[in-house]
Order: C-alpha cells, then structure tokens, then sequence
C-alpha cells in the first residue's frame, strides 16, 4: 500500500491524530508521513501520500501533529473536533501560551473554542495580525468575519452545527477559469423567450425524475411538483440557515414528516436497491435530507 509505513516513519498531521487517537472518520485526503528519507508525494484519485523528511517532524505530540496538519494540509472539521475531544486542554494552552503570536497555534485556539463551544485558560490574543482560519490556497473560502479573541480571521463557510469544507483541488480551478458563465449567456441571448421557457421547464423535469430514479421512485404528483418547486427556489437558498434548510425540506417530504429546525437525533437510512450510495446530513432533522 503506498501509505504503509516503513522504518523510521510514521504518520503526522490529520492522519497521525486520527491513528494516535482510534477516531471512527474516514482517512483525510492528504496522508502526512514523516521520517521518510526522501520528499515525494504520490497522487492517487481521491488523497495523495505526501513522505516529508525527518526535518519536518515537529516532534511527536497531539499538538504538534495538529500544527503540522494546519501548515500543510487542507483541514478537515471531522477530525479536529474529535482530536479536541483526546488533546488535554493543558497541552493546547501551554503551545499556544509558548506562541501566542504563531499562525498555527492561533488557528488551533480559534478551532478549539469554536468546534467545542468552551473557552482555553487563555488572555486574548496581543495586537499581531490576523490570520485566515482555513488557508484561501487550500480551501474555498468567504471573507468572512475577525475574531478579535484570537486574531483569526473566520473565513468558513458555515457555523460549527453544519460547515462545510471545499477543497481547492485543479478541476474546481479549471473550473472558476471557465467562461462557461459567459458562454451560457451568449447562448441564450436573442432567444425566443417561449423556447427557453420550455428548456427550463424540461430541464427541472428532467432532474427531477433522475433524482427520484437514483432511489428507485418515480417522479409523479405532488411529489416532483415541490422537489420542481425546491430547484425552482435554489438560488435564494443559504445552506448554512436553519430557515432555509428546514423551508427545504418541508417543501419536499410528506407533510407528515414536516420539521420545525435542526434535527437533533440519529435517525436510521439504509441503502435501497438500485440506489447509490449516500449519507444523512446528521444536523437536518428529516428523514429524507441526503446529500449523494
């Protein structure tokens, strides 16, 4: 496997909190191995095995894997809220208290206080300059808001009940470097409103009954009429509100299943035939809010 260990190796960064510690989280896409004697990166379909010379090793401790996992690897929110949950608070207070300038230990303080929701034994951070939480090379980011608390610059893309991470990979840069937005608008320009109407109208049908397919139903009904609605409504949609992923969802299950906020609880999906596989957003309080 190419991300055996060999001798004089081992994991750090996201991977090495994710074995010191047992977390139940799939591998992160970047694995960080250290110790290796020579600098590579292998670059696989879906992670790359980066092998980083014994010059890199912070040393081996919860926190300095989390410090090299926030320098050099797109972060993953899965894993460092349960590595909060195994790191003593005392370790993170002493990093941090030993840098209270540094990026890294910056970041960490804002991550643990906003993923748990409990403050560090710690002043505010002194007057230095404020850092991104999620690194704009890494991540796709928004400008975000200051934490004055820990001169971090809070660029996520949600709240610590449902945030998502996008990783800046090549194909979505090829695809912001795209004309597709200009080329569309070429496209329908001077055309016959009627007929584009009938496109719209097709096209929103069309997807309907291919994502009612991928669950083995068909599309009829008031069913495909409020999943239409639902696209119909996509653009004025914020994924990150309450509000609106719960108008979402009332608009496309059986009104005896209709919601009233977050969900709260586990509930039970399982895989259908003829399905694809698919996974719960945990935070929506539905049965039939999933994302493929």
């Amino acid at each position: 496997m190419p991300d055996s260990l060999r001798a004089g190796e081992r994991y750090t960064g996201q991977m090495g909190l994710i074995v010191r510690f047992g977390l139940p989280v799939p591998r992160p896409n970047v694995i960080s191995i250290v110790g290796s004697n020579l600098r590579r990166q292998i670059v696989e379909t879906h992670r790359s095995i980066d092998r980083y010379l014994p010059s890199y090793d912070y040393g081996e401790s919860p926190v300095m894997d989390l410090k090299f996992a926030l320098r050099y690897e797109p972060v993953d929110l899965a894993v460092l809220r349960l590595a909060f949950e195994h790191i003593a608070k005392g370790e993170l207070e002493d990093w941090i208290r030993g840098e209270p300038n540094g990026v890294f230990a910056r970041r960490a303080w804002f991550f643990y206080e906003w993923l748990t929701g409990h403050q560090l034994d710690l002043p505010d951070a002194g007057p230095v300059g404020y850092a991104p939480a999620l690194d704009p090379e890494k991540h796709i980011v928004i400008s975000g808001e200051q934490s004055r608390r820990h001169r971090v610059t809070n660029n996520l893309l949600g709240t610590p009940a449902l945030c998502p991470v996008i990783r800046r990979t090549r194909q979505l840069e090829a695809c912001f470097k795209s004309e597709i937005k200009a080329e569309a608008a070429a496209l329908v320009q001077g055309g016959d409103p009627r007929v584009l109407g009938r496109a719209i109208n097709y096209l929103y049908t069309k997807e309907t009954r291919e994502t009612f397919a991928l669950e083995g139903e068909v599309a009829s009904g008031s069913k495909a009429e409020r999943f239409i609605d639902a696209l119909k409504s996509v653009r004025d949609f914020d994924p990150a509100s309450e509000e609106d992923q719960t108008r979402l969802q009332n608009v496309i299950v059986d009104p005896r299943y209709a919601a009233s906020g977050w969900r709260d609880f586990q509930n039970f999906w399982a895989r259908q035939p003829r399905a694809t596989a698919r996974s719960c957003i945990s935070s929506v309080p539905n049965p039939g809010m999933c994302v493929r």
